[in-house]
């Protein structure tokens, strides 16, 4: 075999090798923040979010084996102030916690904003609400806002791969198991 035909040949065996492995973006999963909303009581902005489309089978048996999934938000708050100009009043970061205990059969989640208190239950349906809401948390007091401004909350949720590090090495090659959404907004006049 001549250089010309062995080059054919391995450019053909790539074609095939492409051809044949599952593509990873074809499996990559819509995790998305819904639901994004603000509101007051007495002198605080609260918020209001929803995570859908984080939960898959990858994760769903990675937790099951005793894998815990963090999920980090991060959220700020700009008062807008026309086409590409803004000012940060507020950046936040906050992280949501999901362990499955084997031997108690149980599930723990731990919200960072709520002091990390255990939530504990039984069901996975419940655990999985828990660790894909975030409802009245506590922003910053009214008083650091001005009336009739315009302001913009922005979120995204990504799967924090940090407190994986002894399973790095294989969750290198399974890239489907993470996740990072894009950001949502919400605009709003005070």
């Amino acid at each position: 075999m001549n250089g010309q035909t062995k080059g054919i040949i391995f450019i053909f065996i790539l074609w095939l090798c492409a051809a044949l492995l599952p593509c990873p973006f074809a499996y990559a999963q819509t995790v998305k923040i819904s639901n994004l909303q603000v509101t007051s009581r007495q002198e605080d902005m609260l918020l209001f979010l929803n995570v859908e489309g984080a939960f898959d089978k990858k994760l769903d048996e990675a937790i099951h084996s005793g894998v815990p999934a963090v999920f980090s938000f991060s959220i700020e708050l700009n008062g807008d102030q026309g086409l590409f100009r803004s000012r940060t009043i507020l950046e936040l970061s906050v992280t949501h916690t999901l362990k499955y205990n084997a031997m108690k059969n149980d599930y723990t989640v731990r919200r960072s904003w709520e002091d990390n208190r255990p939530l504990t239950t039984n069901t996975y349906e419940e655990a999985k609400k828990w660790m894909s809401e975030i409802e009245n948390l506590r922003l910053l007091p009214l008083s650091h806002l001005q009336k009739g401004e315009r302001y913009i909350i922005r979120s995204k949720v990504m799967l924090d791969k940090a407190t994986l590090p002894f399973l790095n090495y294989i969750f290198f090659f399974i890239s489907l198991w993470d996740f990072e959404s894009d950001w949502q907004y919400y605009r709003f006049i005070y």
